[in-house]
Protein backbone atom coordinates (compact mmCIF):
# COMPACT_ATOMS: atom_id res chain seq x y z
CA UNK A 1 0.00 0.00 0.00
CA UNK A 2 0.85 3.44 -0.70
CA UNK A 3 2.04 5.29 2.41
CA UNK A 4 -0.80 8.39 1.78
CA UNK A 5 -3.40 5.46 1.42
CA UNK A 6 -2.00 3.72 4.20
CA UNK A 7 -1.73 7.79 6.34
CA UNK A 8 -5.79 8.09 4.87
CA UNK A 9 -7.17 4.71 6.34
CA UNK A 10 -5.05 4.89 9.46
CA UNK A 11 -6.80 8.61 10.52
CA UNK A 12 -10.39 7.13 9.11
CA UNK A 13 -9.73 4.34 11.53
CA UNK A 14 -8.78 6.63 14.59
CA UNK A 15 -11.96 8.83 13.72
CA UNK A 16 -14.13 5.61 13.67
CA UNK A 17 -12.23 4.27 16.64
CA UNK A 18 -13.39 7.64 18.75
CA UNK A 19 -17.07 7.81 17.63
CA UNK A 20 -17.27 4.06 18.61
CA UNK A 21 -15.63 4.83 21.79
CA UNK A 22 -17.74 7.77 22.65
CA UNK A 23 -20.99 5.71 21.47
CA UNK A 24 -20.06 2.92 23.80
CA UNK A 25 -19.04 4.43 26.39
CA UNK A 26 -21.40 7.11 26.75
CA UNK A 27 -24.34 4.33 26.73
CA UNK A 28 -27.37 3.33 24.74
CA UNK A 29 -30.62 5.07 25.12
CA UNK A 30 -32.87 7.58 22.97
CA UNK A 31 -30.70 10.34 24.65
CA UNK A 32 -32.83 11.73 27.73
CA UNK A 33 -31.63 11.22 31.33
CA UNK A 34 -34.10 13.07 32.91
CA UNK A 35 -36.70 13.53 30.15
CA UNK A 36 -35.26 16.76 29.73
CA UNK A 37 -32.06 16.43 28.64
CA UNK A 38 -31.04 15.29 25.31
CA UNK A 39 -27.83 13.91 26.07
CA UNK A 40 -27.18 13.05 22.10
CA UNK A 41 -23.36 14.62 21.75
CA UNK A 42 -24.30 15.29 18.10
CA UNK A 43 -27.89 16.10 17.77
CA UNK A 44 -28.27 14.74 14.34
CA UNK A 45 -30.97 12.78 12.19
CA UNK A 46 -27.71 10.31 10.57
CA UNK A 47 -29.76 11.43 6.83
CA UNK A 48 -29.13 14.97 7.31
CA UNK A 49 -25.52 14.41 8.06
CA UNK A 50 -23.39 16.14 4.90
CA UNK A 51 -19.73 16.43 6.02
CA UNK A 52 -17.52 14.67 8.66
CA UNK A 53 -14.16 16.15 9.69
CA UNK A 54 -11.44 14.86 11.70
CA UNK A 55 -7.70 16.28 12.65
CA UNK A 56 -5.08 15.56 14.78
CA UNK A 57 -1.98 16.89 15.64
CA UNK A 58 0.11 15.51 12.56
CA UNK A 59 -3.02 14.68 9.79
CA UNK A 60 -6.72 15.53 8.93
CA UNK A 61 -9.17 13.56 7.07
CA UNK A 62 -12.89 14.89 5.76
CA UNK A 63 -15.29 13.20 3.98
CA UNK A 64 -18.42 14.58 2.23
CA UNK A 65 -21.76 13.08 0.90
CA UNK A 66 -22.89 14.53 -2.42
CA UNK A 67 -25.66 16.05 -2.36
CA UNK A 68 -27.35 14.43 -5.49
CA UNK A 69 -26.12 10.49 -5.51
CA UNK A 70 -26.48 11.38 -1.45
CA UNK A 71 -22.57 9.10 -1.60
CA UNK A 72 -19.83 10.00 0.78
CA UNK A 73 -16.30 10.50 -0.86
CA UNK A 74 -13.16 11.20 0.85
CA UNK A 75 -13.01 15.47 0.08
CA UNK A 76 -9.48 15.54 2.24
CA UNK A 77 -7.58 14.32 0.60
CA UNK A 78 -9.52 14.02 -2.61
CA UNK A 79 -10.83 11.50 -5.09
CA UNK A 80 -11.05 8.02 -2.84
CA UNK A 81 -15.30 6.68 -2.77
CA UNK A 82 -16.12 5.96 0.90
CA UNK A 83 -16.64 2.31 1.99
CA UNK A 84 -21.02 2.55 2.02
CA UNK A 85 -20.65 -0.29 5.05
CA UNK A 86 -17.80 1.60 7.06
CA UNK A 87 -20.39 5.32 6.49
CA UNK A 88 -23.17 3.56 7.52
CA UNK A 89 -21.08 2.31 10.81
CA UNK A 90 -19.97 5.71 11.51
CA UNK A 91 -22.32 7.67 11.03
CA UNK A 92 -24.31 5.46 13.69
CA UNK A 93 -21.34 5.62 15.83
CA UNK A 94 -21.89 9.57 15.28
CA UNK A 95 -25.26 9.89 15.84
CA UNK A 96 -25.60 7.44 19.08
CA UNK A 97 -22.77 9.21 21.18
CA UNK A 98 -24.13 9.72 24.61
CA UNK A 99 -22.83 12.00 27.29
CA UNK A 100 -21.64 9.98 30.23
CA UNK A 101 -21.79 13.05 32.58
CA UNK A 102 -20.70 16.86 32.46
CA UNK A 103 -18.85 19.18 33.74
CA UNK A 104 -20.19 22.22 35.04
CA UNK A 105 -18.80 25.54 33.28
CA UNK A 106 -17.09 27.05 36.38
CA UNK A 107 -15.16 23.12 38.08
CA UNK A 108 -14.21 23.42 33.98
CA UNK A 109 -12.55 26.44 34.47
CA UNK A 110 -11.26 25.67 37.71
CA UNK A 111 -9.80 22.76 36.22
CA UNK A 112 -8.09 24.35 32.98
CA UNK A 113 -8.14 23.29 29.77
CA UNK A 114 -4.47 21.30 30.57
CA UNK A 115 -6.85 19.15 33.51
CA UNK A 116 -8.96 17.57 30.89
CA UNK A 117 -6.46 17.65 27.90
CA UNK A 118 -8.36 20.27 25.97
CA UNK A 119 -5.20 22.82 25.46
CA UNK A 120 -3.94 20.51 22.91
CA UNK A 121 -7.05 18.34 21.79
CA UNK A 122 -5.73 14.55 20.55
CA UNK A 123 -8.61 14.84 18.25
CA UNK A 124 -11.43 17.49 16.93
CA UNK A 125 -14.30 16.23 15.48
CA UNK A 126 -16.36 18.23 12.74
CA UNK A 127 -19.52 17.15 11.83
CA UNK A 128 -22.06 19.26 9.46
CA UNK A 129 -25.98 18.47 8.77
CA UNK A 130 -28.53 20.78 7.91
CA UNK A 131 -26.34 23.62 7.51
CA UNK A 132 -25.12 23.38 10.98
CA UNK A 133 -21.69 22.25 12.33
CA UNK A 134 -20.47 20.95 15.77
CA UNK A 135 -16.77 20.53 16.69
CA UNK A 136 -15.91 18.33 18.88
CA UNK A 137 -12.44 18.50 20.36
CA UNK A 138 -11.51 15.39 22.32
CA UNK A 139 -9.21 15.41 25.09
CA UNK A 140 -7.40 13.39 27.94
CA UNK A 141 -8.95 10.23 29.62
CA UNK A 142 -10.91 9.83 32.34
CA UNK A 143 -9.58 7.65 35.49
CA UNK A 144 -12.86 5.27 34.46
CA UNK A 145 -11.61 3.33 30.99
CA UNK A 146 -12.85 3.92 27.66
CA UNK A 147 -14.19 7.45 29.00
CA UNK A 148 -12.86 10.44 27.11
CA UNK A 149 -12.91 14.36 28.63
CA UNK A 150 -14.19 16.52 25.45
CA UNK A 151 -16.05 19.84 24.51
CA UNK A 152 -18.14 21.26 21.76
CA UNK A 153 -16.29 24.27 20.24
CA UNK A 154 -18.01 27.43 21.86
CA UNK A 155 -19.61 25.72 25.13
CA UNK A 156 -17.88 25.86 28.35
CA UNK A 157 -19.08 23.05 29.77
CA UNK A 158 -16.94 19.54 29.59
CA UNK A 159 -18.44 16.41 28.35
Amino acid sequence: MRSKTTLILAIVAALVGAAIILSETLGPGDGKRDGRHDARVFKFDRDDISLISAAGASSSVCLKRDKETREWALDKPPGAPADPYEMRCLLDAITEAREFTRVGATEAAEGGDAGFGLDKPRLVIAVEAAGKRVELAIGSNLAIPDRLYARRTGEKEVL
